[in-house]
């Protein structure tokens, strides 16, 4: 039997880990950065150790630990594609099973009991249970889901403001507040969201959501 048990929250802007007992007492808590599988399992894995590493290292235990614990990884891009497989046969630690963000956050949020919850950070997704019965809408990834995510919200705003900068729709100020981080130049804004993850995309949601309280038009036809 394994030492100390693991759990993990990734999703697409953060990971989140906490260490426990064997009796299920928290001994200490870290957060890293991104954990989206299937959006980039490498930096997942990483970001996955390191937060590990970390809530070791904050509940003031030997980091190594975590190569003996047992670990409940629950990760947004769990439900697509192989990299559950992928990533699941190089998790540093003894034994894990892998759930999707969406079930641990149902069962944080109401324990055995049914109910619903709806996630909405850089992804989204809503998942319900009752009974035995578990079932999930959305939450198929960045590029063809997620809508409302705040990925998707910060992807338009980026493509209003070129729409903007071409003259085919009006501008604001927060079009012009993009433009102008871009140095007024679409080219760089082109290159920035190229390579850009859902994770900077979603960097972008907050503007809008800021320039929507000032009454921005932009960004309150985007909300809407």
């Amino acid at each position: 039997m394994t030492s100390y048990l693991i759990g993990i929250d990734g999703g697409g802007t953060s990971c989140r880990a906490a260490v426990a007992d064997s009796e299920g007492r928290i001994l200490g808590r870290a957060k890293s950065g991104p954990a989206n599988i299937l959006t980039d399992p490498e930096k997942a894995l990483k970001n996955i150790a390191d937060a590990a590493r970390g809530a070791f290292e904050d509940g003031g235990l030997n980091p190594a630990g975590i190569a003996a614990a047992y670990a409940i990884v629950g990760v947004a891009g769990h439900n697509v594609g192989d990299a559950v497989h992928i990533v699941g046969r190089r998790l540093p630690f003894a034994a894990a099973d892998i759930e999707s963000d969406g079930l641990i956050a149902l069962e944080g949020a109401v324990g055995d009991m049914d109910g619903a919850v709806a996630i909405l950070g850089t992804g989204a997704i809503y998942i319900a249970r009752r009974g035995d019965a578990v079932r999930t809408i959305g939450g198929w990834g960045f590029t063809i889901g997620d809508h409302g995510s705040g990925a998707r919200i910060g992807h338009a705003l980026l493509q209003e403001s070129l729409l903007a900068y071409d003259g085919i729709r009006a501008a604001s100020a927060v079009t012009d507040s993009v433009l102008s981080e871009f140095n007024n130049d679409p080219r760089r804004l082109v290159d920035f969201a190229r390579l850009a993850k859902p994770g900077e995309f979603g960097r972008y949601a907050q503007r809008v959501f800021e320039f929507a309280a000032g009454g921005d038009p932009v960004s309150t036809r985007l909300l809407k």
